[in-house]
């Protein structure tokens, strides 16, 4: 009877907030593969349960999965060599395996639209820079590296680029035509 209960608190969490689900593929879309393959092993494997540490970014996506009932949350303590660690272990809850599976799709296809939205700035970049997307964006992307980590990345390397390679009077003309690119992909979202 709990379980029939908190599954309905679940799906009436998800109705009075459609965008809920969105703000999570959202989320996910922006962590590293290495963080999403944990959560997606644990609901192919029944009765898994999930490790992490407090204010971690599997910690916050959790969280706010747990307050939707996609996962329980426990605190446990853990004893070694007289230390005691407190670690924090999610469960995925049976009926929300599929909704996660389909977060886990959703975030996949939104990370790839947000690369491809880097890519006109990564054009620009690499006439600048030859051989900048195969030696720097190229090794994030294959590594699982999070969209959010290029975006700094090419922040970083454009800032440099520019103060070193670019004439002052052609460095405006880059820096608005890089966020002029920027603008176009955030408002793509």
């Amino acid at each position: 009877m709990l379980t029939l209960f908190r599954r309905v608190l679940c799906w009436m969490r998800i109705a009075r907030d459609p965008q809920i689900l969105e703000r999570l593929a959202v989320r996910m879309a922006s962590m590293s593969l290495a963080d999403i393959s944990v959560l997606d092993g644990a609901i192919k494997q029944s009765k898994s349960v999930m490790g992490t540490a407090l204010g971690s970014a599997n910690d916050q996506l959790w969280s706010e999965m747990e307050k939707l009932g996609l996962l329980m949350r426990k605190r446990k303590s853990i004893t070694a060599d007289s230390h005691t660690v407190d670690i924090l272990t999610y469960e995925p809850q049976p009926w929300g395996a599929e909704i996660i599976r389909r977060l886990i799709e959703q975030s996949h296809a939104r990370r790839k639209t947000m690369f491809e939205q880097v890519q006109p700035v990564l054009e620009v970049l690499n006439r600048l820079h030859p051989q900048f997307v195969q030696q720097i964006i190229e090794p994030i992307k294959a590594a699982g590296g999070s969209p959010a980590a290029a975006i700094v990345l090419l922040s970083s390397v454009t800032t440099t680029i520019l103060n070193e390679h670019a004439l002052p009077e052609a460095r405006q003309q880059l820096y608005d035509q890089l966020c002029s690119h920027v603008k176009q992909g955030l408002k793509a979202d």
